[in-house]
């Protein structure tokens, strides 16, 4: 049986002049996969009882997250980094 990611219509999400992907998306083309600003992302593996206080997991496409939380970023002017291997955003807060 397919995940609830698995049934979501997939798209690829621009943030600067790179395309973010799921790495496991079976929609993707030889060419996507090819393309060099296209960066194909890992979801990590759910670990039940994980001490991690700032990750969290979601049966959402990654690149619905993402695209959500770049834009709130991008326009409250905060900086970021995107991962080049897995879904993963980073970024500093100050008070």
């Amino acid at each position: 049986m397919k995940t609830h990611i698995e049934t979501q219509t997939r798209r690829g999400e621009a943030c600067g002049n790179k395309i973010y992907r799921w790495k496991a998306d079976s929609e993707l083309t030889e060419v996507e996969r090819n393309d060099p600003n296209t960066i194909l992302l890992d979801l990590k593996d759910y670990q039940e009882g994980s001490n991690k206080t700032h990750g969290f997991f979601s049966t959402m496409p990654p690149e619905d997250i993402f695209s959500q939380l770049t834009q709130k970023m991008s326009n409250i002017s905060q900086q970021f980094v995107v991962s080049d291997n897995i879904w993963k955003v980073n970024f500093e807060c100050k008070k």
